[in-house]
């Protein structure tokens, strides 16, 4: 379980942190090819003998296919800096937000 998800999330996380022209569908590259490498080496006897956990091929696999995703597809047009003010607009309009309360359920109506 950990090669099949979590080497795509670790691959997400690092070219997401370190590379900037990783987008969206580079993540979601890597999320797939990630889980489809790891799942190939464990049904494949030869492979998993060889690997003994699928962690290795499947990061190197995700690295590649999120590098490629993000190269084929256009760059995000937003700046880090109109991004930023999105995001504060967003957690300000959250904040107004008025807060959730828990109302007590009615009594059911008298026959």
């Amino acid at each position: 379980m950990i090669s099949t998800v979590l080497a795509g999330l670790f691959v997400c996380g690092m070219l997401g942190r370190f590379w900037p022209r990783y987008n969206w569908q580079g993540a979601v590259a890597s999320l797939i090819s990630a889980s489809v490498t790891s799942l190939a080496v464990i049904s494949n006897d030869s492979w998993s003998d060889f690997w003994g956990n699928p962690s290795i091929p499947a990061v190197v696999v995700a690295t590649l296919g999120g590098v490629v995703a993000s190269l084929a597809t256009p760059a995000s047009r937003v700046s880090e800096a109109e991004a930023l003010a999105k995001l504060d607009q967003e957690r300000e309009r959250m904040e107004r937000a008025p807060k959730a309360t828990l109302t007590q359920p009615s009594a059911p109506p008298a026959s």
